[in-house]
């Protein structure tokens, strides 16, 4: 997709400062793995698209395995796929949750601002389990302490939120923050503050999240850690589930938090729907967005609204996808504008010069739907029982549609299709089996083919929504002709 952001000039001026990551340059980079047993291993991961580009490793005598290949410079996420497992890679000590039940590896390539200077002060991480109202059980927090932090002098503070089904640890131990905030104040690049990371789960930061962290965490970091709290001094940031409550939270109390930072953030629209008009908030706002993102919708819809509002903010669309590469890669950005949002300086704004305009949001009432992103670490909620309708794009047939799938992972999905034609004796009864693949958050099964449209249609496209009652499904064919079948109305079942 086009960026549709600023004039070329502005593109210029922007580039000057700092605004964007930097170009990266490619690194060489070699991956081992002893396993004589081993039929066959593929790297994937962020650098691969997963398992869209999975690049096999070559096996020697010894049953050691290798791969070589350049990637540009950054961090990046990734596994090995042993024989269908897919594990993080035991030669690398670097790893974190990958909030599905395993771990991927952490891969640093050149010279980030994730290398501390030798000699540098270190900050302080401290952990806390603090037993909440709210949540009814202790919730775990991280707290970043800069060099020479002392609590009884009035810091500012960053509040930093994790993506869905992480906790606290997501932004310490696969962001490293800590890390980059002793490089960045090291380096005279940014005034020290305190970083708070809480842990919200699936929570979207709304409901018991939100109360903990406004009535509970805030408060509790100001009496232990000596943070202000004053809006001029508080700030709030996050990607994907957390640059929504970013947003969100900000919204719901301006006169707490005078600085959002959100990325890669999912808007639902029912959520952009219900949002006050005009949408103004009087908080410094930033949003920024990957152009390979699933999301970019989203964030389109809510620049948007708020220019329609009158709103003044900062919006950028940059090369990346839903990624900790695109993160990490913004993460000095992110900090730096934090640090000059506390010294009291404006910060960039370009929302004059945005071409989106007000969406055409549903009616009240109407249901309204979410995209969200497959990856291989989500296949498995595509197994079970789904049913609903198709028709034909074109027009004329359509029918009743039934799925049971059996098993879904990274290396296979198979089950049973049945599409029904009411009124006439139309039936296919399709047993699947196929090698899923994943383009831009789509779930491809390019082997399997239906004739139900009157022409062998190869191949089938999963898009996976979120409506108020659970996932939805929407479907197309790969036929070479006008896409030719659509699935709407196709809902998981107990």
């Amino acid at each position: 997709m086009k960026s549709r952001i600023v004039t070329f000039g502005r593109v210029l001026l922007a580039l000057a400062m700092g605004w964007f990551a930097s170009a990266a340059w490619a690194v060489p980079w070699t991956v081992q793995l002893d396993a004589p047993q081993a039929r066959e291993v593929f790297l994937a991961g962020e650098m691969t698209q997963w398992d869209t580009g999975k690049k096999p490793l070559a096996r020697d005598a010894s049953g050691r395995w290798t791969l070589s290949l350049d990637v540009p410079e950054g961090l990046w996420l990734y596994k090995l796929v042993v024989d269908g497992q897919w594990i993080a890679d035991p030669g690398n000590p670097l790893s974190d949750n990958d909030g599905q039940g395993g771990r991927h590896s952490i891969l640093l390539l050149g010279n980030g601002d994730w290398q501390v200077p030798d000699g540098a002060p270190r900050g302080k991480v401290v952990t806390v389990d603090l037993p909440s109202a709210a949540w009814g059980t202790p919730s775990r927090y991280h707290v970043y302490l800069p060099p020479g932090h002392d609590a009884a002098r009035p810091a500012p503070l960053l509040l930093l939120l994790h993506g869905r089904g992480m906790d606290a640890d997501q932004w310490l131990r696969t962001g490293l923050i800590d890390r980059y905030m002793d490089t960045l104040i090291a380096k005279g690049r940014i005034r020290p503050f305190v970083v708070a990371m809480p842990t919200s789960g699936a929570v979207p930061y709304t409901g018991k999240s939100q109360q903990f962290i406004l009535d509970e965490l805030l408060p509790r970091l100001r009496k232990d850690h000596g943070v202000t709290l004053r809006p001029e001094h508080t700030a709030v940031a996050g990607m994907s589930m957390g640059g929504f409550g970013a947003f969100h939270l900000g919204l719901q109390t301006p006169s707490r938090f005078g600085f959002v930072h959100a990325m890669s953030a999912p808007f639902p629209v029912d959520y952009l729907a219900a949002l006050p008009q005009p949408v103004n908030p009087p908080f410094q706002l930033q949003l920024l967005c990957g152009t390979e993102d699933a999301v970019l919708q989203n964030s389109q819809d809510l620049a948007g609204l708020l220019k329609a509002g009158g709103k003044r903010f900062f919006y950028s669309q940059t090369q990346g996808g839903h990624d900790w590469h695109y993160w990490s890669g913004l993460t000095p950005r992110m900090l730096s504008q934090a640090s000059d949002f506390f010294e009291g300086r404006r910060l960039p704004v370009n929302s004059r010069e945005l071409a989106f305009a007000k969406p055409d949001l549903p009616a009240p009432g109407a249901e309204r739907r979410t995209a969200e992103a497959w990856v291989p670490e989500r296949l498995g909620e595509f197994a079970g029982r789904w049913r609903g309708t198709w028709k034909l794009a074109e027009g004329g047939a359509s029918g009743r549609f039934t799925m049971d799938v059996k098993q879904a992972d990274a290396t296979r999905v198979a089950g049973v299709m049945n599409w029904y034609v009411p009124g006439t004796s139309q039936f296919e009864n399709l047993a699947f089996e196929d090698t899923p693949q994943i383009v831009d958050g789509v779930l491809g099964l390019p082997k399997v083919t239906t004739g139900i449209t009157g022409r062998p249609d190869p191949g089938m496209r999963f898009k996976l929504e979120r409506a108020a009652d659970g996932p939805v499904l929407t479907f197309t064919t790969h036929s070479s002709q006008p896409v030719s079948a659509v699935l709407n109305e196709v809902r998981k079942v107990p």
